[in-house]
Order: structure tokens, then C-alpha cells, then sequence
């Protein structure tokens, strides 16, 4: 199971970006007039922000160091601990595990007593201890996260819980977890609620359940198009694309295959899209479809080149 596809990449984070921006800057009636000072810290955070929400993460990286900076030059804690949360989250998708543990060991020095930005810092937490293949430790974080979190992001956090139990092979705990999180989700907790679907799909799969994992999979599906989550989107189709495996449908398996591929390309997640052209050109190769492979070795090559030559939209 990919952890990247599985609901809590970019596209999924948009929402929590979201959250954090409106927690720590400023706008509540009750907050005091900010200083210069920490106006431009916010404004900072707020760039950082909407540029990951983007897709460039280079930019966001930037203003979120210089967001510390701010923070850190007034001794504005809260701000100090959010802004080493968006650089570790930025610095763990880039495949620094390092730099984004530094950060995530100097936000919990600071120890935040905010409930919210308390439970996101131990979210990502989680999420770095999943990237390093340690799930035992990584579910004590998320379930510390889940305990601590305000009433409006605990299905987010339980959703978390459910995703590592399955990767731990506890079915029946997991999709218990997952279908809690559905009850706790609602309003515009679009991608949210897509994530519990694709949980449940993936335990349905895991089970052998292809009608099943179906019908969990379209969920997902239908609210990541209405969220616009292009990622989501590919991952729901590469969801059913394994059920249409499980029930013995080749054609309909690469059908959905390819349109996760289109959906992938049109959006510019390349590595994606070329992960895909890979299973695709496999599943060609085995049906004796020579051509139709040595055209997608082609346009893979193409892709590759704008990956690691740098081309891509940061």
C-alpha cells in the first residue's frame, strides 16, 4: 500500500494548511492589534502556505524559514512551533527525514500547550516515524495526536490511526477506526471523508473483497472530484484498478489504469504518472502488446527527463 496514496499527501494537507493559517494569525475578533513585526511573520506563513497549496514547494520552504525567523525574533512560541511543523512537513515529502526530524525535535522541545497545533505537531510526528519504517512507534504518536486533537480534526487524526493499523495487518481495528472517522467528518471535510473511504477500500481489497473495496473506492472518488484533488483522484482510480484485478477484469483494470494515468499527467504529478505508465507498459508487455509499450516506454522517457532535469513546476 503506498503511503503517499493512501490520504495524506499534498493535495490532502490543503485542508489543515487551511486550519493552522486561521489559528495562528491574528484574525479572530478577540485577538489584540499585531505589531509590525509579527503582521510580517503571519504574511510569511500565509505565502508559505498558499505556495505549497500550489505545488511549489521551493517557494513555501523559503517563507516558511523566514516565517521562523519572525517568530523567532519576537519570541512568539506558537508561531515558532507552527512554522518548524510546515518546514518538517515540506522537508519529510522531499525526502530530507533528517532536516525533518531536526525540525520536529525542536518543535516538541518547545512542548506547545495549544491543543490544536499540539496535535498536528505530533501528527507529522507520526507521519516521519511512517516514513521510516516504523509503525509500532509511529501509531503511538498518531494515537497521541487523536487524544490531544480539537473536536474538528479528530476524524483526521483517527483516520491516521486507522492507516498505520493497517499497515500493522489489523483489519477489523482498522476499519473500525476508518468508519468512526467517517461519523466524525462532515461539512466541507471533503478530502477527509475521502480518506476513510480509500482506508475502507484498501481493507475491503485486503480481504479480498472486490465489490466491496468497489464501492468504497467510488466514494472516495466521487468526493476528491468534488474536492478537486487531482492525486486523490489517480489513487481512488489505481483503488478500483486493483479491484477490477481482484475480480479477474483485465480490460477493465487497464481502462481504469489509464484514466489514472491521464488524470496524473494532465495535473503534472509526474513521478505518479510515471508509476502508472510503468504498470501500464507491464500490463501491455504481458498481453503481447509490444507496441503499445515501446509508446509508453517513449513518453515515459519524456516524463523522466522533466523530473530529473528539473523542468518541473516548483
Amino acid at each position: 500500500m503506498n503511503r503517499e496514496t493512501t490520504g495524506f499527501g499534498p493535495a490532502a494537507g490543503r485542508v489543515v494548511l487551511l486550519f493552522l493559517a486561521l489559528l495562528f494569525s491574528g484574525c479572530a475578533s478577540t485577538s489584540p492589534p499585531q505589531s509590525p513585526a509579527l503582521q510580517a511573520a503571519v504574511a510569511e506563513s500565509r505565502r508559505g502556505i498558499e505556495a505549497e497549496s500550489r505545488g511549489k514547494p521551493r517557494i513555501a520552504l523559503a517563507a516558511f524559514n523566514r516565517a521562523l525567523d519572525g517568530y523567532a525574533a519576537i519570541e512568539d512560541t506558537p508561531g515558532v512551533v507552527k512554522s518548524l511543523v510546515n518546514i518538517a512537513r515540506l522537508e519529510r515529502r522531499g525526502g530530507n527525514s533528517e532536516a525533518a526530524a531536526t525540525h520536529i525535535e525542536r518543535a516538541l522541545a518547545l512542548n506547545p500547550d495549544n491543543p490544536a497545533l499540539a496535535a498536528e505537531l505530533r501528527f507529522e510526528k507520526a507521519l516521519l516515524l511512517l516514513d521510516r519504517e516504523e509503525p509500532a512507534v509511529a501509531l503511538v504518536w498518531a494515537q497521541q495526536a487523536l487524544a490531544t486533537a480539537p473536536a474538528a480534526e479528530r476524524g483526521r487524526a483517527r483516520n491516521l490511526v486507522a492507516r498505520i493499523l493497517l499497515l500493522q495487518g489489523e483489519r477489523d481495528q482498522a476499519a473500525a477506526a476508518a468508519t468512526r472517522a467517517l461519523s466524525e467528518l462532515a461539512g466541507p471535510q471533503l478530502a477527509e471523508r475521502a480518506n476513510a473511504h480509500r482506508l475502507l477500500g484498501e481493507i475491503a481489497l485486503a480481504g479480498g473483497q472486490a465489490v466491496g473495496a468497489e464501492a468504497e473506492f467510488n466514494q472516495a472518488l466521487a468526493l476528491d472530484k468534488e474536492a478537486g484533488l487531482c492525486p486523490r483522484i489517480a489513487a481512488d482510480l489505481q483503488g478500483l484498478t486493483r479491484a477490477a484485478d481482484l475480480r479477474q477484469s483485465p480490460g477493465e483494470a487497464m481502462a481504469l489504469l489509464q484514466r489514472a494515468f491521464t488524470v496524473a499527467s494532465a495535473g503534472a504529478e509526474y513521478p505518479l504518472a510515471i508509476q502508472l505508465l510503468d504498470d501500464l507498459a507491464t500490463r501491455y508487455r504481458a498481453s503481447g502488446d509490444s507496441s503499445a509499450a515501446q509508446q509508453l516506454a517513449r513518453e515515459r522517457e519524456r516524463l523522466a527527463q522533466l523530473v530529473n532535469g528539473g523542468d518541473l513546476p516548483r
